[in-house]
């Protein structure tokens, strides 16, 4: 008799346990994904930013990496990222003005499979916007 209640308790227990809804909070699997980024916009990128993991703050965190400035047509250098989506935050200075990419978050999201990328970023002047395309390369 024992042995059948702590057998259904732990049946029980493994079946809760099983069952639960991940929290957002849990850390992604890591790939070690380079991503480089390509200025397809008409207008020079200052301080082009990436977090791959950043959402809605204004603030990159410890995760980001500065790009620099990325010149007209021009890609820049690879960067190695332990974790990356096929959208990040962003935040760089275009034509004298700030911009951000701002997700509101990753969940539903799958981590990018170890290998190359580029991040193209578009620019349409009809809505003032910032668009990204990602790119396997």
């Amino acid at each position: 008799m024992k042995n059948t209640i702590f057998s259904l308790i732990a049946l029980a227990a493994l079946i809760i346990q099983t069952s639960c809804k991940k929290d957002g909070l849990q850390k992604p699997a890591t790939t070690n994904a380079d991503l480089r980024i390509l200025n397809a916009t008409p207008h020079t990128l200052y301080n082009c930013t990436i977090d791959p993991t950043g959402t809605l703050s204004d603030n990159p965190g410890p995760d980001a990496f500065n790009f620099g400035k990325v010149d007209v047509k021009e890609k820049t250098n690879y960067k190695t990222f332990s974790v990356l989506y096929p959208y990040s935050w962003i935040r760089l200075t275009m034509n004298n003005k700030t911009y951000y990419l701002k997700p509101y978050d990753y969940s539903g999201e799958a981590v990018l499979e170890s290998g190359r990328y580029t991040y193209k970023l578009t620019y349409s002047s009809n809505d003032d916007q910032l668009i990204l395309q990602l790119i396997k390369d």
